[in-house]
């Protein structure tokens, strides 16, 4: 993990910084989408699902990922995890608990500089 990762993912843990983890997510989106658009045949909706996923498990499980070499590394097992289990949308039923997470992740991308159909 570059060492301006490893800043950006603490200053989301100790100071709550959504500016923080939107810029992670605008850094690293281009290689979570395009990795689930190449293991979803190119299926645009599927891997926008898997790639949100991707960040809301990022968020949750943020302090297991502090100091870790390469944060795009842990993001590309974890699109390969995430399009194994299926998108959010199949588990929407039985993750209402996980739905502040995908309101406040969604938040910060409408706040962040990037769009999915850009990458």
């Amino acid at each position: 993990m570059t060492s301006n990762d490893d800043q950006l993912i603490r200053r989301f843990l100790v100071e709550g910084s959504g500016a923080a983890f939107a810029a992670l997510v605008s850094r690293h989106l281009p290689l979570v989408y395009a990795a689930a658009l190449r293991q979803l045949d190119n299926d645009p909706e599927a891997a926008q699902d898997v790639a949100q996923d991707v960040f809301i498990d990022l968020a949750k499980k943020a302090r297991s990922v502090v100091g870790r070499t390469s944060i795009a590394g842990w993001l590309y097992t974890a699109t390969s995890v995430r399009r194994e289990r299926g998108s959010g949308a199949d588990r929407a039923k039985t993750a209402q608990g996980d739905s502040w997470t995908r309101r406040s992740v969604g938040q910060l991308g409408r706040g962040a500089d990037f769009e999915f159909g850009v990458c």
